[in-house]
């Protein structure tokens, strides 16, 4: 449970996908502090740009999408509070997709560096994501 006494909706969901421990609960509490305010239809990071890290929903409602010929908008994924940018966006010079917050949100950005300490030092956490990952791909297949 956070400070505020409300389940952190990262841990609620990686726990979905694998038995975490007490110390990788307490990583995911301490990665997923501070999150920033922002408001609704703000792109978090825009196809073309050079990725920087992920962004964590924390509170609120975002999506993944790419920008048809047309304007309008193909949405790829909705992103609720536990949810995550797409990991394999690191492996990429520029991003293919824009992320944009749906309504007010309050995400937090996960540095490269600290996703890749949590999937080499924390097996469980790394399996929870990507079993997760997995998931959002069967979903975006369907």
């Amino acid at each position: 449970m956070s400070a505020s006494g409300t389940r952190n909706p990262l841990v609620a969901k990686l726990e979905r996908f694998a038995a975490l421990s007490d110390e990788d609960r307490a990583v995911l509490e301490r990665i997923s502090v501070g999150p920033r305010f922002v408001r609704a239809h703000i792109d978090l990071v825009r196809e073309g740009d050079r990725p920087d890290g992920v962004f964590l929903v924390m509170e609120g409602m975002a999506c993944r999408h790419k920008l048809r010929e047309n304007g309008a908008r193909q949405i790829s994924a909705y992103l609720l509070p536990g949810d995550m940018g797409d990991l394999d966006v690191m492996l990429l010079d520029g991003m293919d997709h824009t992320v944009t917050t749906l309504s007010a949100c309050k995400v937090v950005r996960l540095a490269p560096e600290l996703l890749a300490d949590l999937i080499t030092h924390h097996p469980r956490i790394a399996l929870a994501l990507r079993k997760s990952m997995l998931v959002d791909t069967a979903t975006l297949r369907e």
